[in-house]
């Protein structure tokens, strides 16, 4: 017996039968309107989330543009021009707090990431 759509309520999609090989209780999600398949209703109620996720994405996870080099170039620089002329001496105990917390998460994501690929804690397997 295969499912068929009957219409559209409050843009869930309702279904007239039921899988046969599919047991009512653990697939279907009470609604106001009648009940709604397990799997549909993943994609229905995720997609604004996902839309979300994605105009995010497209924004921070976007690798530099050869637009962002000289950018880039100025902040390392101005890394190293504070480190030679004592500017780190003069930050308040705020950002060296934040300063020190991201050096922590960048070393130990990266201690974390060699945990999984020797596959050890300790050492390698020789």
């Amino acid at each position: 017996m295969a499912s068929k759509v009957s219409g559209l309520v409050n843009n869930y999609i309702i279904l007239k039968t039921i899988p046969p090989d599919v047991s009512r209780k653990y697939c279907y999600i009470r609604t106001e309107a009648s009940n709604l398949f397990f799997p549909t209703a993943i994609v229905v109620q995720g997609r604004p989330k996902f839309q979300t996720f994605m105009k995010y994405a497209a924004v921070e996870l976007t690798p530099p543009s050869p637009g962002d080099i000289p950018a880039i170039r100025a902040g390392i620089g101005k890394i190293i021009n504070g480190a030679k002329t004592g500017a780190w001496k003069n930050v308040t105990v705020k950002e060296a707090t934040l300063n020190t917390l991201v050096t922590l998460e960048v070393f130990f994501w990266f201690y974390i990431g060699e945990c999984i690929g020797k596959r050890h804690l300790v050492g390698y397997d020789v």
